[in-house]
């Protein structure tokens, strides 16, 4: 027993070198990145040499802010990922500020400190009152299209004004309890949908509309997740 033992610390001692030279390329962050607050992300690195354990941890001028991951086991050569909800830090219980300058490090091996590193990328939160001016939407029927008896042109001039100004793209959806009914589709970075958008609606979501029931607009990222929403009613033309 005493001789197992005294081979298995020899052998640990062997290879410990190695696991604690662990060279991490990233791919993702690519670097440039903006990320949203509170999205999901993957998070896509290599690593060249095995390693026992490795920890993902967010940097940020130098200094560690946060651990993303904790990674227990022993670790092939390859590619890795894992999904990030954006800014959250040690175990969900942290959230980081929204700014530029972050990046990842991967520290693994027994290593103090992180022996590889991503390129920098932003943090970027979307303010929460930039919804909140918008209670109704104004929509103009269509009743002479032949073949679209639910078809309508949907107003968003104001809309569009307010979120073309995004650092980052997101999508816009047109909710009616829990069921989006309308993709308004992608806006930011100086781009989006049209000020005048037409859109279908199903004859009994319309018939809510025209009844005054309240609808959500809702913020998008990827996978459709809701990054914001703010209740609103579709109004008639002139009322």
């Amino acid at each position: 027993m005493k001789k197992r033992f005294l081979t298995i610390l020899f052998l640990a001692i062997l290879i410990a070198p190695i696991l604690a030279d662990v060279d991490t390329t990233f791919s993702s962050p690519a670097g440039g990145e903006v990320w949203l607050k509170g999205a999901t992300h993957t998070i896509t690195y290599t690593f060249s040499k095995p390693t026992a354990s490795y920890d993902l941890v967010l940097m940020r001028n130098g200094a560690m802010v946060g651990t993303i991951a904790y990674h227990n086991y022993y670790y092939e050569p390859g590619v890795y990922n894992q999904q990030w909800q954006v800014g959250l830090v040690n175990e969900g219980q942290d959230w980081v500020p929204c700014g530029s300058g972050y990046y990842i490090g991967v520290s693994g091996g027994g290593s103090p400190s992180p022996n590889g590193f991503s390129n920098t990328f932003t943090i970027y939160c979307i303010d929460p009152a930039i919804l909140a001016k918008f209670r109704s939407l104004k929509f103009t029927p269509l009743p002479g299209r032949r073949g679209c008896p639910e078809c309508f042109i949907l107003d968003l001039n104001d809309l569009r004004e307010e979120l073309v100004k995004l650092e980052l793209r997101v999508g816009v959806g047109l909710f009616l309890k829990g069921r989006m009914v309308a993709d308004l589709g992608q806006i930011g970075k100086g781009q989006g949908f049209a000020a005048q958008l037409q859109v279908k609606l199903e004859p009994g979501v319309l018939a809510a509309a025209k009844l005054g029931e309240e609808f959500e607009l809702r913020l998008l990222g990827g996978r459709n997740r809701p990054i914001q929403s703010q209740a609103v009613r579709l109004l008639a033309a002139g009322r």
